[in-house]
C-alpha cells in the first residue's frame, strides 16, 4: 500500500490533517484493482489537490519518492489526459468523478425549478413533531453537492448535540427565535440572522420562540443528510439519543438537545 507523508497534508480550514477526508476521496474514487496504476494515483491526488488546496504535483512527487518499491513514472511523464474535474457525490452519496455524473438522472439537460412558499420540493412535507420540515433543494437536485430544506416549527425545542463529519452548515433564520450552538459557543439568532456550523465541530440548536418559527438549513455537500431527515420523519419527531441511530448518517451524537429557557 503506498505511504502517505500524512503531515503535509492539511486541512485548509483547521491547520489540522483530515486523514478520513483524504481517504474517502482518493480510496473511494479508485478501484483497489488499479490502485498502483500511477496515473491513477495521479488522478486521485489532483482530485484531493481541488479539495484541500494543495498542488497534485508536487503530492505525486512525495508519494513516487516515499515508495520507491512501486516505480512510480517520473511526473513529467504523466499527461494531462490524467486531470480530471474534482470528485463531487452522486445520489447515494458516492465518491465519483463530475465528468462521469449522469445526466439520465435528470431526464436530459439539467433546469432551474421553483418551490412555493410552504411547499416540499418532492410534494410531500414531513413531521419533526415540533415542526414540519421541507426540502427546497434535494440532494438529487444538486448531485450531492447541496442540500437545502426548511423547519417551520410550532413548538420549542430541537435535535441533540451532535457532529456532522462531511458537512458544513448554514443556518438561516426566517422567522422567530433560536438558539444555536457550535462548537461550545452560544449564538441567539432572530430573523434575517444566520451562523455557519463547520463540519467536525458539535453543535446543536433550539427554537426558543413563543410563536411560529423558521429556519433554513444548507449543507455543503449532501452526503447522507436528507435520508437521515427522511429516517427520523417517519417516526414525527426528532432524532433519538442513541449513538447507533446517527452512525450510518456519518455523523455522532455528541450530547443532549440544548437546554430550554
Amino acid at each position: 500500500m503506498l505511504a502517505i507523508r500524512q503531515h503535509r497534508w492539511l486541512d485548509r480550514h483547521s491547520g489540522t490533517f483530515d486523514r478520513h477526508g483524504f481517504e474517502r476521496l482518493l480510496v473511494g474514487a479508485i478501484p483497489e484493482s488499479v490502485l498502483f496504476n500511477a496515473g491513477t494515483v495521479f488522478a486521485g491526488l489532483l482530485a484531493v489537490s481541488d479539495a484541500y488546496g494543495f498542488h497534485g504535483d508536487e503530492m505525486y512527487t512525495d508519494v513516487a519518492r516515499a515508495n520507491p518499491s512501486c516505480r512510480l513514472p517520473a511526473l513529467s511523464s504523466l499527461t494531462a489526459r490524467w486531470r480530471r474535474p474534482p470528485l463531487t457525490l452522486n445520489r447515494a452519496g458516492e465518491s465519483i468523478w463530475e465528468d462521469e455524473v449522469e445526466e439520465a438522472d435528470h431526464g436530459g439537460a439539467r433546469r432551474g425549478f421553483r418551490v412555493a412558499d410552504g411547499d416540499d420540493r418532492s410534494g410531500t412535507p414531513r413531521g419533526l413533531g415540533i415542526g414540519t420540515l421541507t426540502f427546497k433543494v434535494s440532494t438529487a437536485d444538486s448531485d450531492g453537492a447541496l442540500m437545502v430544506c426548511e423547519i417551520a416549527h410550532h413548538a420549542k425545542g430541537g435535535p441533540p448535540r451532535h457532529i456532522h463529519h462531511d458537512q458544513d452548515e448554514w443556518f438561516h433564520v426566517i422567522k422567530g427565535e433560536y438558539v444555536i450552538e457550535i462548537g461550545g459557543e452560544r449564538f441567539s439568532l432572530g430573523p434575517g440572522d444566520s451562523t455557519f456550523g463547520p463540519r467536525g465541530v458539535p453543535h446543536g440548536w433550539a427554537y426558543v420562540g413563543d410563536g411560529p418559527g423558521r429556519v433554513t438549513f444548507v449543507a455543503v455537500p449532501a452526503s447522507r443528510l436528507e435520508p437521515f431527515f427522511i429516517e427520523i420523519t417517519k417516526a414525527n419527531a426528532m432524532a433519538p439519543q442513541d449513538p447507533a441511530f446517527w452512525s450510518p448518517f456519518n455523523m455522532t451524537l455528541f450530547g443532549p438537545p440544548l437546554e430550554l429557557p
